[in-house]
């Protein structure tokens, strides 16, 4: 800081640190303070100093020196200076107190302006907040449209809930909460415009078994365990992006972790069930499982903790089951905070509690997607595990070196204890979905009780037995489910009851076991042991049924009416005996004993024994596109008699297509058809004319003129799949005449048994049907009137699998042909878009069909090929083959994904040639399908479907060069590369027909030697033959579809609202 000079004014530089000292001007080099102001004012001791100095002086000058000291005057002009310093100085002391206090004040001021400044500063910026706040967009009127088309509703057979599109790592992804694709197969994904609710694209078939599941709770060895809704679940679905771009998916953003705290507002999307929200039932008859976007608002209220990290998120949003597994988006920035997981329920009401819904929190997407493997590889080894076979010697048991074998063994020990004999044991494997059904009949010999214990071979595998059906009840037993590697032990008792069932000798026990991974279906290999306790041997306290009521006789001897099935809670035990009924008792409700009364006594009903021929399990693509082929050569026939017609239907029909080999068809043909009628791979498997037709029911021990009409009963709800009449009859007529001489139009006699087999006509409405994209269960009874007015009843449940679904039981692979659709409209709406295209139509060519000569037709199908690699035709192996089903693709399915696996493009493409009116053929390999053209004569021509989406080098040769070069030389239109992809594909559907030929050489030649003996001698080795066929027909099989549709195979057609729900892709370029 400065100062000025106390003499002349003129500034100097001060210091703190110089105060007390004398700073001399450098001007009149007055002195001042080092700090400001007059100079420091002397000391006492400085100026006793001065004194001296002044007292002391003696002259050192003049005429002589005196001796002595001498009072010397001091000089008059010192002492005036002195003094007037000593004046100035008071007075400039006096003059510097005033001024700090000055100092003092102007600091005050300066801090006060400072204050204020930062006052205005923050009233200024709180302003700005506050004005931003007001202008950001809230749930009330923030457009959220595009943000809910990307929140599909997931649906499944137990129901639906909610997912989102998310992308990460380049790739879009699905994500949903495990508990939405718990217990089911498969799931679809249903993507709806949120303005009306129209459905803009589904996909459907998606495995719950592909799903990367990310599971919060695990055990001590880091194995994933179930826990009550608080799993994630993802599955790629890069593939379709194209179609979900299409529809206007954007993909929602992750929140980041730090972001999410109490307080923040928040929406929940979903698409919770309501009949207020569904569609119109007349128009959408899905209309009962289909709910619109909805959006509930509300804060987070809580954020739980695990090292500092959010896991899961308390909102007071209302939400409900259909947002489970939907987004929880922040409204501020509408970024993705948690994903929808449970509501808590109010155990006093058993309605949900307000404000406490549960998201877990969404960062942990991301490890669910980059934290997979390990998962998947623990899954890969337990089926490769359960594959595994192991080599026994004479009498050893393979369950014995389990390591988990010892429980088994100490409980069945300690059941002999109580009086249980061991009965069957057996180690099985659940199929591919998870799934087995045991069939086992007791041994007696009088009536007893059942236990059965099952244990999986590895101890990660959960084992669980299903409701169990003893002669034809179901519902028997208790459902433990266990714990991984646990003992599953069931005691068969009365449903809804303690008490132990007793069950005949002879009766037939069907015990459902599923195993799962993680809570994913997985196959597994396992043993099952049944016991069994004679009825006497039972402990007088042991909890079975009373036998001091009358007995009933048991199912497998005489059928129990719809009313006997509601008292079976209060029924004795199901002996082989049973005592006349109490004449006090109905006769509608009472159960007819073993014995049959005369007809006179109880009527026709109490002779008659009614036995259920009903198919537990039907396909949609069999119901609709084999219904006449059934009636035509299954129905009502002998085996020989249908081994026969369809021979001569079809195998002496059949072109040959291998030129170095004219009998291959026909050969794989034969032993197709013959091991489906006669081999059989497991003894309860059935060939085709033990399970056709598939509804019928079974009459022994008819008295004599006696005529009986069937209905069926079937519940309201599920009506629309069955067009019944007003009395609900399904036989031939109500007055059928039951002797052996029975007209086929009405039923069959078989002599051996004495059966009477009564075909069923059901109704079936074919477009419900054609709707259908997952299973569903019927339930229905039969009745059975007799002219006496008396009448027998059975109930049961039949599962009828969506048509994309095939039935691989049919000879030729007939199911398949069902699913070609040549009269789809779309099939006929790209053909005429092709023939009205310019450049197709400036080329001079055409769709010619059938007319036209063979290289007409190449073009033809080229044409079709050229339009499916223009509208972005890939190939994608998705579907998978089930154990006696394959799921398949339909056409509008096919063509809206734009992508398809090997089996669907052959239908496809099949479905084109067949509306040309040219003949196609499926030729499945096996893991592989193709399609066959028949050009014209013997031009043939094999197509590579899944190459549509390849392109070859430029200039590469194939073995077709000399077919195709002369129409690439005719016009400019076929320098195209998409004509060069197709002869790269037909050459290669060539190469593997060769080669499928060259692999089938040594089974088709022995095949040829049994068959040339069989034709020579009885005693040939019938069962070494059947083997041969059924390896014949596994390693090559021809679907003939113009044969078929000769033989009464029909298309099974388009449901009339694909349109609303499917589109077909545009094309990329031209």
């Amino acid at each position: 800081m400065n100062a000025k000079c106390h003499n002349c004014g003129r500034e100097y530089m001060t210091a703190r640190t110089l105060a007390g000292k004398a700073i001399p001007c450098r001007s009149c080099r007055a002195l001042n303070d080092g700090a400001g102001g007059p100079p420091p004012l002397p000391s006492v001791d400085s100026q006793a100093r001065d004194s001296n100095k002044l007292s002391l002086g003696k002259p050192l000058a003049g005429a002589a020196f005196d001796v002595g000291e001498t009072q010397q005057r001091p000089d008059p002009r010192v002492v005036a200076a002195a003094e007037v310093k000593a004046a100035i100085a008071v007075a400039q002391a006096n003059a510097a107190r005033p001024q700090a206090q000055r100092v003092g004040a102007m600091n005050r001021v300066v801090m006060a302006m400072g204050v204020g400044a930062a006052m205005i500063a923050l009233v200024v910026v709180g302003g700005l907040l506050f004005m931003r706040y007001l202008q950001s967009p809230s749930s009330r009127d923030r457009d959220w449209t595009k943000a809910q088309i990307a929140v599909p509703q997931v649906v499944s057979l137990n129901g639906s809930g909610s997912g989102f599109i998310i992308e990460e790592e380049g790739r879009l992804w699905i994500v949903t909460n495990f508990h939405v694709l718990q217990g089911v197969r498969e799931v679809a994904l249903h993507f709806r415009d949120p303005r009306d609710g129209h459905e803009l694209f589904r996909l459907p078939g998606l495995r719950t078994g592909e799903f990367t599941v990310d599971f919060s709770i695990k055990d001590r060895d880091g194995l994933p365990v179930a826990g009550a809704g608080r799993e994630l679940a993802a599955l790629s679905v890069e593939t379709f992006r194209p179609q979900l771009e299409s529809i206007g998916v954007v993909p929602l953003r992750i929140a980041s972790p730090k972001d999410l705290r109490s307080g923040l507002r928040v929406v929940a999307f979903g698409h919770p069930s309501s009949s207020a929200t569904a569609f119109d039932v007349s128009e959408n008859p899905e209309g009962a499982s289909t709910a619109v976007h909805s959006i509930f608002d509300g804060i987070i209220s809580g954020v739980h903790l695990a090292d500092g990290v959010p896991t899961l998120l308390q909102t007071n949003a209302s939400v409900t089951d259909g947002c489970i597994g939907g987004p929880l988006l922040l409204e501020s920035s509408g970024e993705v905070a948690g994903v929808t997981a449970w509501v808590e329920v109010d155990p006093s009401s058993g309605g949900p509690k307000v404000g406490m819904s549960y998201a877990l929190a969404a960062e942990q997407i991301i490890a669910v997607i980059r934290e997979s493997e390990r998962f998947r590889l623990m899954r890969a080894e337990l089926i490769n595990s359960a594959r595994e076979t192991v080599a026994l010697a004479e009498g050893e048991l393979e369950e014995v070196g389990w390591p988990t074998f010892l429980k088994l063994d100490a409980a069945v020990e300690a059941l002999k204890g109580e009086g249980w004999s061991l009965a069957s044991s057996k180690v099985a494997v659940t199929d591919s979905s998870g799934s087995y059904t045991g069939v086992y009949r007791t041994t007696g010999p009088g009536s007893v009780e059942l236990a059965i214990l099952a244990l999986p071979k590895d101890d990660r595998i959960d084992l669980d037995v299903g409701d169990v059906e003893v002669a034809g009840v179901s519902g028997v037993g208790s459902n433990n489910a266990s714990e991984s590697g646990k003992l599953t032990v069931v005691m068969l008792t009365f449903p809804g009851t303690d008490r132990l069932l007793s069950v005949a000798p002879g009766a037939e026990i069907a015990v459902p076991i599923q195993t799962y991974f993680a809570r994913f279906l997985v196959p597994a290999r396992f043993v099952v042991a049944i016991l069994e306790r004679p009825v006497a041997s039972a402990p007088s306290g042991g909890p079975r049924s009373s036998t001091s009521e009358p007995s009933r006789p048991s199912q497998a001897e005489t059928t129990v009416t719809v009313d006997e099935r509601s008292e079976l809670d209060e029924s004795p035990p199901l002996s082989s005996q049973a005592s006349p009924a109490s004449s006090s008792s109905p006769p509608a409700t009472a159960s007819p004993p073993a014995t049959a009364p005369s007809v006179a006594q109880g009527g026709v009903a109490s002779a008659v024994e009614l036995h259920d021929g009903m198919a537990p399990v039907v396909f949609a693509s069999s119901l609709i596109g084999l219904r006449e082929f059934d009636l035509r050569f299954l129905t009502n026939q002998s085996s020989s008699d249908a081994f026969d017609q369809l021979n001569e239907a079809f195998v002496t029909d059949t072109h040959s297509f291998h030129p170095d080999d004219p009998r291959f068809a026909e050969d794989i043909m034969w032993a197709s058809l013959f091991s489906r009628f006669y081999f059989r791979s497991a003894p309860d498997k059935l060939g085709l004319p033990d399970t056709r037709p598939l509804f019928e029911v079974h009459l022994t021990n008819v008295p004599a003129q006696t005529r009986a009409g069937v209905y069926l009963d079937i519940d309201p709800a599920w009506r629309r799949y069955l067009s019944l009449g007003s009395t609900g009859l399904v036989s031939k007529s109500d007055a059928i005449e039951l002797v052996p001489s029975i007209s086929k139009a009405d039923g069959r006699f078989t002599a051996e048994d004495g059966h009477y087999h009564l075909a069923l006509q059901l109704p079936w409405n074919d477009e419900e049907l054609r709707r259908l994209d997952h299973a569903v269960e019927i339930p229905y009874t039969v009745r059975v009137k007799y002219q006496d007015g008396t009448e027998d009843a059975m109930s049961g449940r039949m599962r009828v699998n969506p048509p994309t679904e095939v039935e691989q039981l049919y000879p030729f692979g007939l199911g398949f042909a069902a699913l070609v659709d040549e009269t789809h409209p779309w099939i006929k709406q790209l053909m005429d878009e092709i023939n009205h295209d310019p450049k197709v139509v400036a080329a001079g060519l055409s769709i010619a069909g059938s007319g036209g000569t063979a290289e007409d037709a190449l073009v033809s199908i080229y044409l079709v090929w050229r339009e499916l690699v223009l509208r972005g035709m890939r190939y994608q192996n998705l579907t998978a083959a089930d154990v006696g089903a394959q799921r398949c693709r339909s056409v509008h399915e096919s063509l809206s994904a734009a992508n398809a696996n090997c089996i669907d493009g052959a239908i496809l493409l099949a479905s084109f040639i067949e509306a040309m009116g040219l003949e196609a053929h499926l030729v499945m390999t096996p893991g592989h399908a193709l399609v066959c053209a028949r050009l014209g004569g013997d031009s043939i021509l094999f197509i590579e479907t899944t190459m549509l989406s390849q392109t070859p080098a430029k200039g590469a040769k194939t073995y077709l060069d000399e077919l195709f070069d002369p129409i690439r030389a005719k016009n400019a239109f076929f320098k195209d590369p998409s004509f060069d992809s197709f002869e790269v594909a037909c050459a290669a559907g060539l190469e593997e027909v060769v080669r499928a030929h060259n692999d089938a050489q040594p089974i088709l030649s022995e095949f040829r030697r049994l068959r040339q003996l069989m034709d020579q001698s009885s005693s040939a080795p019938i069962d070494e033959f059947l083997l041969q066929c059924a390896q014949l027909g596994r390693q090559v099989q021809v679907v003939p579809v113009s044969l078929a549709r000769k033989n009464g195979v029909r298309p099974l057609g388009a449901p009339t609202n694909i349109n609303a729900k499917f589109r077909i892709p545009p094309r990329r370029s031209n």
